[in-house]
């Protein structure tokens, strides 16, 4: 499994490769960033590896692409993950209770990446882990038990997701065609080929707040949230309704933005699978 960080304008500040090398030293990921910055990121990163987009690649939507086709092919691997370069990371240490702990031990960072990892080799082509936000929200499962679990199929994920790149070529689907929003895109596209993801509920990603210098930041503006938006309401009119929000973490600029309420159970239901 490859996984990357994309990242831009932080070389100093990488929350996400800090925890990687405290406690899964032997899964590190590759930081992705802009052509531009990459002496300053080798600069501040002496020991991880390092890699600049082609110049023409501007923004998250492009290097997510570039990174699921062009690099993935280049390193041979089937298995891409991308995750945000500002996370920490929790786990529940009784699965029916409540609370989260952070991880502090790479047995637990392992078991995460592997549990996502098992779930590509049985056949999914996009799996994610849960958000903090929401996640000790009791849900029904597939056996329409009411409670926590461990995971969740044909749900939302965000900041932290791996593909299987090799089956992802050979679906139709459009990749980089939105500035933002362009991960909900994607799987909304899955999601309504008959493709379920599944999410890990067990473990989740903690981000101090959206917003902060650098990474979508430096050019991502109201506008430019309010149109995607609205092209993901274009894109797929039965499932994403337009809607404004508050954040209820950091994001700085946007504490009122318009944003989307996304059916994703009912997008995959479409599928008739």
């Amino acid at each position: 499994m490859l996984l990357t960080i994309p990242s831009k304008g932080r070389a100093a500040k990488q929350v996400t490769l800090h925890n990687f090398k405290k406690f899964a030293k032997t899964m590190m990921p590759v930081l992705i960033v802009p052509d531009a910055e990459q002496r300053t990121y080798r600069n501040n990163n002496p020991d991880v590896e390092v890699v600049g987009t082609p110049p023409e690649i501007v923004g998250i939507s492009k290097t997510r692409e570039w990174i699921l086709t062009t690099f993935a092919k280049e390193r041979k691997a089937e298995f891409v993950g991308m995750t945000d370069d500002d996370m920490d990371f929790c786990y529940r240490p009784d699965p029916k209770a409540a609370p989260l702990l952070t991880i502090t031990t790479p047995e637990k960072m392992m078991d995460m990446l592997y549990r996502m990892e098992t779930w590509l080799e049985s056949g999914f082509v996009h799996v994610g882990l849960s958000a903090r936000q929401g996640n000790n929200n009791p849900y029904k499962n597939e056996q329409g038990e009411n409670g926590l679990h461990e995971y969740r199929d044909a749900t939302r994920m965000m900041n932290f997701y791996i593909y299987n790149t090799a089956k992802l070529a050979t679906l139709d689907v459009k990749l980089g065609r939105m500035d933002v929003m362009e991960d909900f895109d994607l799987t909304l596209q899955l999601l309504r080929k008959g493709y379920p993801n599944r999410v890990l509920f067990d473990y989740c990603w903690n981000q101090r707040g959206s917003g902060a210098l650098g990474g979508c930041s430096t050019y991502r503006t109201a506008a430019m949230q309010a149109n995607a938006a609205r092209r993901l309401a274009e894109l797929h009119p039965d499932f994403v309704n337009v809607t404004t929000k508050k954040s209820k973490v950091n994001w700085k600029g946007l504490e009122e933005r318009v944003d989307v309420i996304v059916g994703w159970r009912k997008a995959y239901e479409s599928s008739g699978k």
